[in-house]
């Protein structure tokens, strides 16, 4: 809600929190003012579970109609609506960067990063011509998907390789046996992600975790002039970055044009929604021009 600093305004915008939260806490028999929600969102602070709740169902929160109108439709159970606010908490909770106020940024870049990629459709697959490649003589099927449009040969094999399978799972994301004993075979990472592992991408916790890492490990690391890959990162080379350098990082991969872009319309799109979610004011630092450390622990096995 977008008020002038008005004591009515402030009242209502406050009636409207206190509403969201209560009713999170009825419908999940939980209370406290943070460290305990329900069952399927063990771990998260209950205030930023009513943020993000609120953000997701008052339509005039920031988010363009047709969003709010997909997240009725897509995620109409009381189980599917917690699952996708759970998802982007927890998600910033593991990945936001720890400087002050990134937890609330966090949450408001994915929650307009996902109408930009997906409008709140956790089923889309987008095939483009890099997912059908030809690798060692096959035909990929690689195909961008989900919330976050997340791809198998990239995304899910970084995570794969070099983050933590008990974050996901704090997420609400069970990882898959399979793959963590999986070797890193060219032509397997190019053509599962359209078959065996399509649904693990469609599952909000895991596309969403998976995006969020992906952004923030190039925002805090694929800062130079040139790209910084997740192997490097790990091994504490990354450089210092931006919000920006993430989202282009996501959409364009890790060498993207250097210098990024900020004018860019991926990033100006989420950057409007972000600053109508958090109020209607930019705060100062710029979340998206503030410089983000390199956080290998935080990222990395």
């Amino acid at each position: 809600m977008n008020c002038l600093c008005s004591c009515t305004c402030l009242s209502q915008q406050n009636s409207r929190e206190f509403w969201v939260r209560t009713e999170f806490l009825r419908r999940t028999g939980t209370g406290g003012s943070g460290g305990a929600t329900s069952a399927t969102c063990s771990g998260a602070d209950a205030a930023e579970i009513a943020r993000v709740s609120g953000w997701l169902t008052t339509t005039t929160s920031g988010l363009p109609n047709y969003a709010y109108n997909n997240i009725k439709k897509n995620f109409s159970t009381t189980a599917a609506f917690d699952k996708l606010v759970c998802a982007i908490v927890m998600s910033c909770q593991n990945f936001a960067p720890s400087l002050t106020n990134w937890q609330m940024y966090c949450e408001a870049v994915i929650s307009s990063a996902i109408v930009s990629e997906s409008s709140y459709d956790p089923n889309s697959v987008v095939t483009d011509t890099y997912a059908t490649r030809t690798v060692s003589g096959t035909t990929a099927n690689d195909p961008t998907v989900g919330l976050l449009q997340d791809r198998f040969s990239s995304t899910v094999h970084d995570y794969n390789y070099s983050g933590s399978v008990a974050k996901m799972a704090s997420i609400g994301c069970a990882w898959p046996a399979a793959l963590t004993a999986q070797t890193d075979d060219q032509t397997f990472w190019a053509t599962q992600g359209g078959t065996t592992y399509l649904g693990l991408m469609q599952d909000p916790a895991c596309n969403i975790g998976l995006a969020t890492w992906y952004y923030f490990i190039n925002a805090t690391g694929n800062g130079g002039s040139t790209a910084t890959y997740v192997t490097q990162y790990c091994q504490s080379k990354g450089t210092a970055g931006t919000m920006v350098i993430g989202l282009l990082s996501h959409l364009q991969g890790p060498g993207f044009t250097r210098p990024a872009d900020a004018s860019n319309s991926y990033v100006t799109g989420i950057k409007s929604r972000f600053v109508t979610l958090i109020g209607g004011t930019l705060p100062s630092p710029d979340p998206f021009t503030e410089t983000l450390p390199p956080e290998p622990t935080k990222f990395c096995k």
